[in-house]
Parts: structure tokens; C-alpha cells; sequence
């Protein structure tokens, strides 16, 4: 049993078309998955959202990949048809439109959960006073009955 060459093994080479055709898929892809996720974002579903992580990280590297490829050929976009570079165009913008959204989105989260962090800190700091100084005697004060003896953040959450 002989070992198949090398160079017969290798793929041929994508057109611009054929690049482009995958391209507009992993666009259409993302966008829905974005869309997805900002919807996500309103209902505050962690489980769900991290879900989605694996397959936007996916996406986004592909779609990165192949802009490269289509970029590396001189005058790939002029190679194209007309309705496909008009879809590719399209499509382009419906994403970054869509990653706009989803960006607001998340800043929005984002600062939401960093003002509810910080009314628990305001929170906890009132519960237990001004400190745990030492005093006259030596020993630290008790913390007043029911009152928060600490904070820990789950970022896994």
C-alpha cells in the first residue's frame, strides 16, 4: 500500500466565488447569533448565553478567516457576480448592524451588573461598620447580629 501524494491530497484552491459563497453563510450565521444572544441578554439567561460563547467564537474566527482569504487574492471582490457581491454587501450590513445592537446590549448589562455590585459593597460596608479595627482590649469587634460577614463574587454565574 503505497502513501498518496501529498500534492494529490491537497485541495484545490476556493475561487473568490466559492469564498465569498462561505463567507455570506458564516455572515447570516453570526447575525442570528447575535440576534439571539441580545435577546438573551434581555431575559439575563447565563446558562444560555455561555452556551453561545463556543459557537461565536467559531463564527467570528471563520468569518475573520475567510475575509482574509478573500482579501488575499487581488481583486477578488471585482471577480465576483454582481447579485453576489450585492448579497455579501447586504449581508454586512445587516451584521454590523446586528453587532451594534448586540453591543449596546452588553454594555448595558454590563453596567447594570456593576451597579448592583456596587449597592451590595455599599450594602455589606454599612453592615459591618466602619471596620474591624482593634480595639482597647485587643480584639477585633463582633459584627452586629445578622449582619453580612463577608462578600464573595461568582463570575461563573
Amino acid at each position: 500500500m503505497t502513501k498518496p501524494d501529498p500534492i494529490d491530497a491537497a485541495p484545490a484552491a476556493e475561487t473568490p466565488s466559492e469564498i465569498a459563497g462561505r463567507l455570506l453563510s458564516v455572515t447570516r450565521q453570526l447575525a442570528v447569533l447575535l440576534e439571539r444572544e441580545t435577546a438573551l441578554l434581555r431575559t439575563v439567561d447565563a446558562p444560555a448565553l455561555l452556551q453561545l460563547q463556543k459557537g461565536k467564537a467559531e463564527l467570528v474566527a471563520t468569518h475573520a478567516m475567510l475575509w482574509g482569504q478573500l482579501r488575499a487574492t487581488p481583486d477578488s471582490l471585482e471577480q465576483l457576480s454582481a447579485s453576489l457581491y450585492e448579497e455579501l454587501k447586504a449581508e454586512a450590513a445587516t451584521l454590523s448592524a446586528t453587532a451594534a445592537a448586540n453591543e449596546r446590549k452588553l454594555r448595558a448589562a454590563c453596567q447594570a451588573t456593576d451597579r448592583l455590585l456596587a449597592i451590595i459593597v455599599d450594602a455589606v460596608r454599612k453592615q459591618r461598620g466602619d471596620g474591624l479595627a482593634y480595639g482597647e482590649s485587643g480584639t477585633a469587634p463582633r459584627p452586629a447580629s445578622g449582619a453580612a460577614s463577608g462578600l464573595t463574587l461568582r463570575k461563573d454565574i
